[in-house]
């Protein structure tokens, strides 16, 4: 439609084209290349989901190692391993979210 307060004419098409795609306005022509995701679509189920039970298994392996690791006869802390499991936990929970908010269609 045509929006009379600034001038600016945008067609919205239902399928976006590949390739190069012009808008108009008083000024003249914007160019613009539209961004397509690397990933396909239909991969961001499997990745949502494996992602997040990966990330859970790390969860689940770093309170069990907070809970078995304290005491006076038991083991002492690492604090490697004690990072490192919470650092892959989080990034594949991180990851996980991200592609399930892609998934159910909440685009960030």
């Amino acid at each position: 439609g045509i929006n009379a307060e600034y001038g600016i004419e945008v067609v919205i098409s239902p399928r976006p084209k590949r390739g190069r795609e012009t808008l108009s306005n008083t000024m003249g022509e914007i160019t613009y290349v539209p961004v397509y995701s690397p990933i396909p679509l239909g991969m961001y189920q499997v990745l949502a989901v494996s992602l997040l039970l990966v990330g859970f298994v790390f969860l689940i392996k770093f309170f069990a190692y907070e809970l078995t690791s304290g005491g006076y006869l038991q083991r002492r802390r690492n604090l490697f391993t004690e990072l490192t499991l919470a650092g892959l936990s989080s990034a594949f929970l991180g990851l996980g979210s991200f592609f399930f908010l892609l998934w159910v269609g909440v685009y960030l």
